[in-house]
């Protein structure tokens, strides 16, 4: 199940988190504020318009946003509903073991 959060609404899409997500963000907002504060600039600028970042071939209907130099977050663009749901972050290596 997916959760709305606030974003930016200049644009004509908003974002979702997974609850996956929610859980990541909560741990870094304890260990790493530093870190979660850049994730949420990079779903603001996602959010602003989503098809920047690269689609993964391996992966159907992810995209993927690199946010510092080793963490990598995912989304899904949902066109009918005008929504980005933003699925996982981590550690590159540790996203595409899974």
């Amino acid at each position: 199940m997916s959760r709305s959060f606030p974003l930016c609404s200049t644009g004509r899409f908003h974002g979702e988190t997974s609850e996956r997500l929610d859980e990541i963000l909560a741990k870094l907002q304890k260990k790493d504020p530093r870190t979660k504060e850049m994730v949420s600039k990079k779903m603001d600028e996602i959010v602003q318009n989503p098809e920047r970042y690269e689609r993964l071939t391996n992966f159907e209907g992810i995209r993927r946003a690199h946010v510092g130099t080793n963490n990598v977050l995912f989304y899904k663009i949902n066109y009918p509903s005008n929504s980005v749901l933003f699925t996982d972050f981590g550690g590159y290596d540790q996203m595409y073991d899974r």
